[in-house]
């Protein structure tokens, strides 16, 4: 369900979101008789419930929350199922500010959640963590991202989640079998407002601490010690700074024009 952003906002009747992304960082690592395949996966989406922001000449056009509660819980549901159907476990991360209309849209999503969570006895395959990503990081204290790490789902996710990794040979005519050592278990669904600047810069931790790990697992680098911002050596720092800032300028362009 995509869209502009301010026009195509939250999810249809169906529980289809608008700027709803996934994103795959892929890793290959060219070995003498192998080619080992990493994959880590993560999504992105508008905040989802039934509600809409349409543009006007202030910067901040108010946002519109449907009152009807059940319809929330809907589409909650139906988009809910449809990720654990393709992802399993699921960590929702929502960064929005935690004022004015979107800490009425942010207190909506978390009750629903909340409310779903109780309805499943607790039993539930779902986490929720609020980040107010505006407020920890203003004045450029990025470095407070760390308090997001430590969140206990987040936390929880980081050590947990894994990733894909298939194994192929590199030899010629190139044999397409290959041989899958484990598969990555769950998912992080981060959104911000339009899903765009903060939600990129989230992401982009969450594939970085994934990628160290990966790293390490092959004896490329040392053991990550798990801060947002640990940087690779000097010449991959800069490839990974670069992929990752052309992924953002491209949903840009998608979504914001």
């Amino acid at each position: 369900r995509s869209g502009m952003r301010f026009l195509v906002r939250g999810a249809d009747n169906n529980g289809y979101c608008g700027n709803f992304v996934e994103t795959e960082q892929i890793l290959a690592i060219n070995n003498e008789n192998n080619i080992d395949i990493t994959s880590y996966v993560q999504i992105r989406g508008s905040i989802p419930l039934v509600w809409s922001q349409l543009p006007q000449l202030n910067l901040n056009p108010p946002i519109n929350i449907n009152t009807d509660i059940y319809n929330h819980f809907l589409v909650f549901n139906k988009h809910m199922t449809a990720l654990e159907n393709s992802y399993e476990k699921i960590t929702l991360v929502n960064l929005i500010d935690k004022k004015g209309d979107q800490l009425k849209l942010g207190e909506t999503y978390q009750n629903v959640f909340q409310a779903m969570k109780k309805q499943n006895n607790n039993n539930y395959n779902i986490d929720f963590t609020w980040f107010d990503f505006h407020e920890e990081c203003k004045k450029m204290k990025y470095g407070n991202i760390s308090k997001l790490l430590k969140a206990q789902s987040v936390c929880n996710s980081l050590a947990n989640q894994g990733f894909t990794h298939i194994v192929t040979s590199n030899s010629f005519p190139f044999n397409r079998e290959f041989e899958v050592k484990q598969i990555q278990k769950g998912v992080f669904r981060t959104n911000c407002i339009d899903n765009l600047d903060r939600t990129n810069v989230i992401q982009g931790v969450f594939a970085r601490q994934f990628l160290l790990k990966i790293l390490y697992k092959f004896k490329l680098s040392e053991m990550p010690h798990g801060d947002p911002f640990e940087e690779f050596i000097p010449a991959f720092e800069k490839t990974y700074k670069i992929v990752w800032g052309d992924n953002g300028d491209i949903l840009s362009t998608e979504y914001s024009g």
